[in-house]
């Protein structure tokens, strides 16, 4: 196979998907095996259920996790930006929803988005880069 046809390949719908759906993914398992191993603090049950689930068990446990999957991740896959984005939504989702179920749940900035989204994306995205450096690097060695 020539190098164009293989970046063509690479850069197929399907492999976008893949990434998004992982992406999506990570981060509601990647709590639900916390909770399942005790990191966790348990869920509120409260007007945050949604949000709690997903914000309940962010320990250095799992930032270690998770950094170490998104270095996995940036070795792996072409599509790390779609990667990062996609592992971003679940909680803006989840405060979407409990938005729309009780919008006076809410009644003040979403601090949780503040607080650990965003630094949940910017580690994703750092740690992603860094698995795409750390396999230019490795492939250059091997030349």
């Amino acid at each position: 196979m020539t190098n164009d046809l293989r970046r063509a390949e690479d850069r197929s719908p399907f492999r976008r998907a893949t990434s998004a759906v992982a992406g999506f993914l990570t981060l509601p398992l990647l709590t639900g095996l916390c909770r399942l191993f005790g990191f966790a603090a348990p869920a509120d049950r409260g007007e945050y259920r949604l949000t709690s689930l997903l914000t309940g068990c962010f320990s250095l446990t799992f930032v270690i996790l998770l950094f170490s999957i998104a270095i996995a991740v940036g070795w792996i896959t072409e599509y790390r930006r779609t990667y990062a984005f996609a592992l971003a939504l679940p909680l803006p989702i989840a405060f979407l929803i409990e938005v729309s179920k009780n919008p006076t749940s809410h009644n003040l900035f979403p601090f949780e988005i503040v607080l650990i989204w965003l630094p949940i994306f910017f580690l994703v995205a750092i740690g992603t880069m860094v698995g795409k450096f750390l396999r230019k690097r490795h492939l250059a060695v091997q030349k």
